[in-house]
């Protein structure tokens, strides 16, 4: 079976991971499957015009880092009052500020052509 972690539907039972050796493409090709399958990469995929249209979320999901053992924390808040994604995310939040609270840009980061400005609406320089 194919096992993504982490995963809610395999949390309470606790798999154990069978390392196969590293993947040798002739051998699978001819049927073998003694070696790992291949490599796939996760990756996420957003609108281009993202930073240009709403800089701070840009930014905000740029920052965003999440450790294998963080989702499963999240995940696991599921296995304690299941199918409550908002109480998860929520009991989460709460306790992971410190995570959470890296990924927000600074107010005073502007993108190109923006700026703070004064009274007068002249643009700062320092």
């Amino acid at each position: 079976y194919y096992n993504w972690e982490p995963t809610l539907q395999f949390m309470k039972l606790k798999p154990k991971k069978i390392i196969f050796p590293y993947n040798d493409p002739l051998a699978t090709a001819q049927g073998d499957k003694r070696t790992q399958g291949g490599y796939a990469s996760i990756a996420t995929v957003v609108n281009p015009r993202l930073k240009e249209g709403s800089l701070r979320v840009h930014q905000f999901l740029s920052n965003m880092q999440l450790a294998k053992s963080q989702v499963s924390t999240l995940l696991s808040g599921l296995l304690v009052r299941p199918g409550d994604h908002s109480w998860s995310a929520c009991d989460w939040l709460l306790n992971n500020s410190d995570t959470w609270r890296a990924w927000i840009p600074s107010a005073t980061q502007c993108g190109e052509g923006e700026g703070l400005i004064d009274d007068n609406g002249d643009f700062l320089t320092d």
